[in-house]
């Protein structure tokens, strides 16, 4: 019965396929053969993929046939998954199950339909996860070659294979604790950040975010990558990703991954507020703001910092006619890095003015045109906002001329 059981999933819709696949399920629970029912799953599988070949079908093609070979395709290798996963991984053919699904698996990466190629990441994901734990040597090796294979052919100009590997990644990062094969394709997620596919760019940032949630102790590792393939990228957008992503696995996971690689980190970061592009300044401001909240005031640390970004808001500003045009702009680029990183220090300390100085020099760059006044003069609000309800005692750590800098005036009090 089962062959026909199988033609019978080859032919219905997705959703009555999921039926069919809870019903083999149930099956493979309940005393039938279980290599027997994953070999002919995996049979049809390997038959329905081979079909795909010597099709020439786009996706608009496959995505506007709701019952056509695509759905096939889908049932045949969510049954075979499905199985898999209930099979005894102490079965004297496990391996060999192994084996005949990653050689299915492996030549089927580049599959023309959208649906499908998602499928195929989810299933190796699961195939990955399952012979991890499972422990058995010939099953690891295996699922290493074809986790080579991916990351070889996983690169700009296959935008299929790109898709099936973030499928992947998406599915590993869920499962969790499976670092050492998400950090090898962390460069699938800036790929396809470059795609025109809208979904698959909707994809790429949210894996990217939880990949950083649940980053462990590989965190480091996961952060040398970030830093030469996306802090380091001509493309605004991979910085941008990669900023994020290495300020949420500092914040979160700094305990896990150590003193060092925490001051490494906000290196990298700062680094960032050097950035021609203003939306990676202002994501590398509220990282470093984030880190900053983790020092005390009076750390050493945290002195060296402050002094660095006084200094270099303080610098003298240049008339644009009386100097080279390369030079005025560097130093604008140096004013405007300063007063970002005093508005992350001011901004860190909500509630107490450890640095007066700090509030001091933004307050002189209200009125300046450009980013330089505005980023300043958006700190100096922030600052009076948090310092209200306690200013009559906050105030008393500036002179009377420093008062008058700053300018505070209390807001008018509003009812909705």
């Amino acid at each position: 019965l089962m062959p026909m059981v199988v033609r019978c999933n080859n032919r219905v819709s997705l959703a009555f396929g999921g039926y069919w696949v809870r019903s083999m399920q149930f099956c493979a629970n309940h005393g039938v053969n279980q290599p027997m029912l994953l070999k002919i799953a995996i049979n049809n599988m390997r038959t329905q993929l081979a079909s795909t070949i010597s099709e020439v079908q786009t996706d608009d093609d496959a995505s506007s046939n709701s019952t056509g070979s695509f759905s096939s395709i889908a049932n045949g290798t969510r049954l075979a998954r499905v199985l898999f996963l209930e099979m005894d991984h102490n079965s004297a053919m496990f391996s060999n199950i192994v084996a005949e699904l990653v050689e299915c698996l492996k030549g089927s990466l580049d599959n023309p339909y959208k649906l499908v190629r998602h499928e195929i990441g989810s299933t190796i994901a699961l195939l990955l996860d399952k012979v991890a734990l499972s422990g058995h040597e010939p099953a690891l090796t295996c699922c290493r070659d074809l986790f080579d294979v991916i990351c070889k052919q996983a690169v700009p100009g296959k935008p299929n294979i790109i898709e099936t590997a973030m499928s992947l990644v998406s599915k590993l990062s869920k499962l969790g604790g499976h670092e050492c094969y998400i950090i090898p394709l962390l460069p699938v997620i800036f790929y396809a950040l470059d795609s025109s596919d809208l979904d698959l760019n909707k994809l790429a940032k949210g894996v990217a975010g939880l990949i950083a949630i649940n980053m462990g102790q590989m965190g480091v590792e996961a952060i040398k990558v970030l830093k030469i393939i996306g802090l380091e990228a001509s493309v605004w957008q991979w910085r941008l990703i990669a900023t994020e992503m290495t300020d949420v696995i500092v914040t979160r996971q700094g305990a896990l991954i150590g003193l060092p690689a925490c001051i490494h980190a906000r290196k990298a970061i700062e680094k960032m507020l050097y950035d021609p592009q203003s939306e990676v300044q202002k994501t590398a401001a509220n990282s470093l703001l984030k880190l900053l909240t983790s020092l005390h005031a009076q750390s050493e640390s945290l002195e060296a910092v402050v002094k660095k970004y006084e200094k270099l808001a303080s610098l003298k500003l240049l008339k644009k006619d009386e100097v080279e045009e390369e030079k005025y702009l560097k130093r604008q680029k140096q004013r405007h890095v300063g007063v970002l990183g005093l508005s992350s220090v001011v901004r860190a300390f909500p509630y107490s003015i450890p640095f007066p100085s700090s509030v001091i020099i933004l307050s002189l760059k209200n009125n300046e045109r450009g980013p330089v006044g505005s980023d300043a003069k958006g700190a100096v609000e922030e600052f009076k906002r948090t310092h209200h309800d306690t200013w009559e005692t906050d105030k008393l750590v500036f002179s009377q001329d420093e008062l008058e800098y700053i300018d505070y005036s209390p807001p008018t009090a509003g009812y909705a």
